[in-house]
């Protein structure tokens, strides 16, 4: 493993389009950044081919002071897969990078928070990388999501992040091989059903069943340092913003946590894992279970005696009531009731659509109905 040296400054790399908005607003947020005086920070605006010259003119015309600048404009169009693997590829020039899509805002802090991520886990080899992006919402179950707090300012993730992330060069270079080896035959076997059936320009697809084949782990930062803000494009007809994350200010330190201390760890369902829900509830550990709190996970995805689910069970071991946000809480907190069950895998049944609703709309107002 090559090393980086504390003192590294991640190139930051631009994918661009043919959004001139967008790309203007993101411009913005770099310009406003904390780079401590910096004047050797490499920006990088890459911009996929299109008859569209707004976009390249507002690149060219960004002063970047903070170091030097390079344009690199695509003589054809590559799509947006392999627009971010091109991209991605620059990591082994640079020796890092920060990826940055068109459509993103980063925090007034992002690049101290970067720097400082990448000195504490680049030689953690479970590690795939490091998002900005903070997670609120789980996609492949459809309901919002919060990391259980563990009292560190970070979790982990089987699930990379595209809104915001962080490769040294010897991360990336692990995920290429691996996608060169098995990229054409789509091993999506330990993934959601939700990532199987993400069209193939969705370069996350692979990088997710990578994660979850060679069990490793994005690192996800509690406070966003970079947000979506919803903008139309490749994969959105029409502006969005359930995914939008609240943006961090003042943040200048930042507290890491090493992955075998964190009791914050999820899978590739984003379900909290067996080990870390041991360490909270004394109950469940002389079970042998996994974890489907939020439903989605199918037969052969529970890989364990017991399994820990919002499905219905019959003959369960432990029931919970579903009263507190994430379902995991339900659990550590031990609350009444017959919503989740500790049974066995094979007494586990279909996730009923009451149960569905209840998780999806927790946060909906009661009064809902008046407007």
């Amino acid at each position: 493993m090559s090393e980086l040296s504390r003192d590294v400054s991640p190139a930051i790399v631009v994918v661009a389009f043919n959004r001139p908005s967008a790309l203007t607003r993101l411009l913005r947020t770099l310009d406003r950044a904390n780079y401590g005086g910096r004047e050797d920070i490499q920006l990088v605006i890459s911009l996929d081919f299109s008859d569209e010259r707004e976009t390249a003119q507002i690149a060219n015309s960004f002063e970047w002071k903070a170091g030097p600048k390079r344009i690199i404009e695509h003589r054809q169009r590559l799509g947006l897969k392999n627009h971010v693997m091109s991209c991605a590829d620059l990591a082994s020039e640079y020796g890092a990078i920060i990826l940055l899509e068109d459509d993103l805002a980063v925090a007034p802090e992002f690049y101290n928070y970067s720097r400082q991520a990448l000195a504490f886990y680049h030689r953690d080899p479970a590690i795939a990388g490091i998002s900005l992006y903070s997670f609120v919402y789980n996609e492949f179950a459809n309901i919002p999501f919060r990391a259980i707090d563990d009292g560190n300012e970070v979790y982990f993730v089987r699930s990379a992040v595209s809104w915001g992330q962080i490769w040294t060069a010897d991360q990336w270079a692990g995920f290429r091989a691996w996608f060169d080896a098995n990229g054409a035959e789509e091993r999506f076997l330990a993934v959601p059903k939700a990532v199987k059936e993400w069209r193939k320009t969705s370069w996350k697809k692979y990088f997710n069943a990578y994660l979850a084949a060679e069990r490793k782990y994005f690192v996800v930062p509690r406070y966003a340092m970079s947000t979506n803000t919803g903008e139309s494009g490749t994969h959105f007809p029409s502006l969005v913003t359930y995914q939008t994350a609240p943006l961090a200010f003042g943040h200048r330190c930042f507290r890491f946590t090493p992955l075998g201390e964190s009791r914050a760890r999820y899978d590739a369902f984003f379900e909290i894992e067996p080990e870390c829900l041991k360490s909270y509830v004394p109950a469940l550990r002389d079970f042998d279970f996994c974890t489907d709190l939020n439903g989605t996970k199918e037969a052969s995805h529970r890989d364990a005696p017991y399994v820990l689910t919002s499905r219905a069970a019959r003959n369960p071991a432990i029931s919970y009531g579903f009263r507190h946000f994430p379902p995991e809480l339900n659990v550590i907190l031990e609350e009444p009731g017959n919503f989740l069950h500790l049974a066995r895998s094979h007494d586990a049944r279909d996730l009923p659509a009451k149960k569905v609703r209840t998780m999806r709309y927790f946060f909906v107002r009661p009064f809902r109905r008046w407007f």
